[in-house]
């Protein structure tokens, strides 16, 4: 008998054009991410995005809007909120517990992995948080580093959705998923070929067909 292969949540995230958005919504990932952080090479504005997040809602209503902040303002988010309506945000900086749960929006926390990470202290402090993004820590960057963590560092016995970024392709992506078991996967620039921000289809299917055999 055939193990049966469970759903993976995945997002793809930095996504910047219309074109792109149909494109993951025909292919059917769980979730885009909009990069609202300026310094982004794949930040978009909210009327840019709002005509990503239409496109993937024409195409497909069932796939996820993310949108990705670090440090922001109250004002920045609920700004996101009201202009794009995105489902959900995604939080790369210090951020609050309390800020992060003030928008009433399903939140995702994310997390420099090190040695020293207390996934103890973090899951109690972010307790209402709807799932955790473990990536490579980057005292400059905030996320986005593209490069893989030290996998001795993942976290075991806590029952919480932890999502798996850093570094990922689809040459990796299904030995992560071996080793780690993670809840769900997010890449960006390895699913991109020729420019930043700007998604490569083949790139694209590859990975999502590298996580649903994973």
């Amino acid at each position: 008998m055939v193990e049966e292969k469970k759903d993976r949540w995945c997002k793809i995230c930095g996504v910047t054009s219309p074109e792109d958005g149909r494109l993951l919504a025909e292919i059917g990932v769980s979730a885009i991410g909009l990069m609202f952080y300026q310094d982004s090479d794949r930040y978009v504005s909210y009327e840019r995005a709002k005509r990503v997040s239409d496109e993937i809602k024409s195409v497909n209503p069932s796939v996820k809007t993310v949108g990705v902040f670090v440090n922001p303002t109250s004002d920045m988010v609920g700004d996101a909120i009201a202009q794009v309506g995105v489902d959900m945000l995604q939080f790369h900086g210090s951020e609050s517990p309390s800020f992060c749960e003030y928008f009433g929006l399903p939140y995702i926390k994310s997390v420099g992995v090190t040695a020293q990470t207390n996934f103890v202290e973090l899951d109690a402090e972010y307790r209402e948080a709807w799932a955790f993004i473990l990536d490579r820590y980057d005292a400059e960057k905030h996320g986005g580093t593209g490069e893989i963590f030290d996998w001795r560092f993942w976290p075991e016995g806590i029952n919480r959705r932890y999502i798996l970024a850093g570094g990922l392709k689809p040459d990796n992506v299904a030995e992560a998923i071996k080793v780690l078991d993670p809840f769900g996967v997010d890449v960006s620039s390895g699913v991109e070929s020729l420019r930043r921000g700007i998604k490569d289809r083949m790139l694209v299917e590859r990975f999502m067909q590298e996580v649903k055999f994973g």
